[in-house]
């Protein structure tokens, strides 16, 4: 009896480590089907126009209350190295989640009554990791 605690003792943390293992291995390979999805852009109202900060406050808010956007960022460029101004960044957990964003009706109205009205120039990368 003693031999059977001590061998369930020894080999314990080795089922643990296999188990974690595991998840790790589910959480990396989850990793790699997230889409990045990375919107730069100028708008057509000046950097210190009110217009400006509402746009990006709404536009936060509306898209952040669609389910598949996780992680979403607003970011402004610092730099001279590019012509862009504003960066909307999020994430989804895969092709389907950002089809599903892409065709939510709250989504195409943002586009259609803001986007494509108060943006003057954009481009959108969309990001997989490589490997």
């Amino acid at each position: 009896m003693k031999n059977l605690i001590l061998l369930i003792l020894l080999f314990l943390p080795l089922y643990a480590c296999s188990d974690k293992s595991k998840q790790e291995k589910k959480e990396a390979e989850s990793t790699n089907t997230n889409i990045r999805h990375v919107v730069v852009f100028n708008l057509k109202h000046e950097l210190d126009d009110p217009k400006t900060a509402q746009f990006l406050e709404e536009g936060k808010e509306i898209l952040t209350a669609i389910p598949e956007v996780k992680n979403f960022q607003v970011f402004r460029q610092v730099s001279k190295k590019t012509n862009f101004n504003f960066c909307f960044y999020m994430e989804f957990a895969d092709s389907t989640a950002y089809k599903t964003y892409n065709d939510n009706p709250e989504h195409v109205k943002f586009v259609k009554e803001r986007w494509e009205t108060e943006v003057s120039d954009f481009m959108e990368i969309d990001l997989k990791n490589y490997k």
